[in-house]
């Protein structure tokens, strides 16, 4: 397994890490009848809007098995995504439809999310104004991938100015906020449903 960029065939691989790891974690594969849904909000817009900032684990033989991507502006990166890439998902997935009863309550959940996204938290952007989402499927971790590409991505914010990058994560996937605290994060703020952390960036 090795580190590289990200090519667009990889897409369909990765939405499949980002279902699978959707569930602060774990598999959630049986949490969704629109498997494209978590993709969509946690994945997609990065490689539309910023591929230059994605990375994928390889398993040697092509198949990705885990990403980082991100913004190095989250403020410039959110109204990137509000013009072109909400508005043809709020078409596709309406709030006001329950669709005769096909999504699931996590569907449901990430639909309102199309259709009214989480605002960057100020308080945070100061010191941090970019952030990274990193999955990775079991057979990737505890060989060191995490960090590297946590290295990776940080370095290239870096390099393109940025003070310092953060991460939410859910309270529930303990084994993330240990990764991250261990990888030099440092918690920012608590909110219900998500744990804030910052790493500043040299």
């Amino acid at each position: 397994m090795f580190v590289r960029r990200f090519a667009e065939p990889d897409t369909p691989a990765l939405y499949d890490v980002c279902l699978r790891t959707a569930d602060a974690g774990g598999d959630a594969t049986h949490l969704h009848h629109e498997p494209s849904l978590p993709g969509h909000v946690w994945l997609g817009p990065y490689l539309a809007l910023e591929p230059e900032l994605a990375w994928v684990v390889d398993d040697g033989n092509g198949r990705a098995l885990g990403y980082v991507v991100g913004a190095v502006d989250t403020v410039a990166f959110e109204e990137s995504r509000e013009r072109s890439w909400w508005p043809e998902l709020r078409m596709l997935y309406p709030e006001s439809t329950k669709r005769s009863g096909t999504l699931t309550e996590a569907d449901e959940g990430l639909v309102r999310t199309i259709h009214h996204p989480y605002p960057p938290r100020r308080q945070i952007l100061e010191d941090h104004p970019s952030h990274l989402h990193i999955d990775l499927l079991p057979e990737a971790q505890g060989a060191g991938f995490g960090r590297v590409l946590i290295d990776t991505i940080g370095a290239a914010l870096a390099r393109r100015g940025s003070r310092g990058v953060y991460v939410g994560v859910a309270p529930a996937n303990t084994p993330a906020l240990a990764f991250y605290r261990k990888v030099a994060f440092v918690d920012l703020l608590a909110e219900e449903g998500v744990v804030w952390l910052g790493r500043r960036l040299a």
